[in-house]
């Protein structure tokens, strides 16, 4: 049964730095850099292959930038990236919904976290927001989305939509409504029942077929999409006969885990 998501089976995407700087308020990756103080220390939750912690970093070599995700445990992916970051960006190979396990609390000034929340539980959920707020100081910025009241289809499809995020200011503990917001922010990043299903089977596919949760990357010298062929240990063009072969697999698998697990 998948009815229980294992952090450890979502997929990474690849989404540009100038894409995630929109989702969370700026015009693009420069602008969403100089917004930031001096000497801050940002925490992205769940940030896969994000390209924004090491735009912002390279850019910004007075704030440290630490990217958490589940998918650091795979050595190719963990190896990849930092053979190209900056010095002051930090992989954390770790599990989003136990980060007051993994930080002291209020260590971070900015919190952010993009197509993470909506592909988790309830539970799950609440317990990653909860941590986020954890580590975030008094007076930080929790930005988390995106916001998923629209139906899925539109969700996917329209950038302004995906654009939307819920942002806190995480008050001092004698200021009320701090949980009233958090709570808030888990409605607002929750996906459609039907949807996440059909999400946790194409996830449970991918990393059955592929062997890793981390199935893409981009070629560095031409910028095409690779899926990752697990039976080879390599990556291979997306639209290459091999790529096309495993996309199918994913695709057969993941229909026949929609079609036989029913519930949410």
């Amino acid at each position: 049964m998948l009815r229980h998501q294992s952090y450890g089976h979502i997929i990474t995407t690849i989404r540009t730095a100038d894409e995630l700087a929109r989702f969370h308020g700026a015009a693009s990756a420069e602008e969403f850099a100089e917004s930031l103080p001096s000497n801050i220390e940002v925490l992205d939750v769940g940030a896969g292959d994000s390209a924004l912690g090491h735009d912002v970093a390279g850019r910004r070599p007075d704030i440290h930038w630490t990217n958490l995700d589940f998918s650091y445990h795979d050595p190719l992916a963990l190896n990849r990236l930092q053979s190209r970051a900056p010095q002051n960006l930090q992989f954390v190979a770790g599990d989003a919904t136990r980060l007051q396990e993994q930080f002291e609390p209020g260590r971070f000034d900015t919190v952010l976290s993009y197509w993470l929340l909506p592909h988790l539980s309830v539970d799950d959920r609440w317990l990653t927001i909860e941590g986020m707020a954890y580590v975030a100081k008094t007076g930080g910025l929790i930005s988390a989305g995106p916001t998923l009241n629209e139906p899925i289809s539109l969700s996917l499809l329209d950038p302004d939509i995906q654009s939307r995020t819920v942002q806190i200011v995480k008050p001092s503990p004698n200021e009320a409504g701090l949980s009233e917001r958090l709570a808030d922010m888990a409605v607002r990043t929750q996906i459609p029942p039907r949807a996440r299903r059909w999400f946790l089977a194409y996830h449970h596919a991918a990393t059955t077929v592929i062997g890793t949760n981390r199935r893409e990357q981009r070629d560095p010298q031409t910028g095409a999409l690779l899926t990752y062929d697990a039976d080879h240990d390599t990556y291979v063009p997306k639209t290459s006969l091999r790529g096309r072969t495993i996309r199918l697999a994913v695709g057969a698998r993941a229909v026949r885990n929609f079609t036989l697990n029913r519930s949410d």
